[in-house]
């Protein structure tokens, strides 16, 4: 049975750091799930929803870096749409970190 994966963190490739690439190894080694990221958008070049290899991106924001503060606070909003599309799914929050209260904003609702 695939499970679904909600992954919500701050930001994700093409912009890399030490989480994006822990993120994207754990995804990479984990067929048997399937994945959607939650992050801010940060730069007005990116997508707003794209697939990076295993996972489907979901970008918040309007392009610019105050956009991680706009996913704090209303980032789990997003969230709820996309729990209530892809049918109970794994939250799952990566450090704590704007990605990580955006998805206990979703808890809460």
């Amino acid at each position: 049975m695939m499970n679904r994966v909600l992954i919500f963190t701050t930001t994700y490739f093409p912009l890399v750091g030490g989480a994006e690439v822990a993120v994207k190894e754990v995804t990479d080694r984990l067929p048997e799930q399937e994945f959607d990221l939650v992050c801010a958008k940060i730069k007005k070049d990116l997508p707003r929803v794209e697939t990076i290899g295993r996972v489907r991106v979901h970008r918040f924001g309007f392009g610019y870096t105050f956009d991680k503060y706009l996913f704090a606070a209303f980032g789990g909003f997003c969230g709820l749409w996309l729990t209530r599309r892809l049918k109970q799914p794994i939250i799952w929050a990566v450090m704590a970190s704007y990605g990580g209260f955006a998805a206990l904003v979703l808890c809460l609702f």
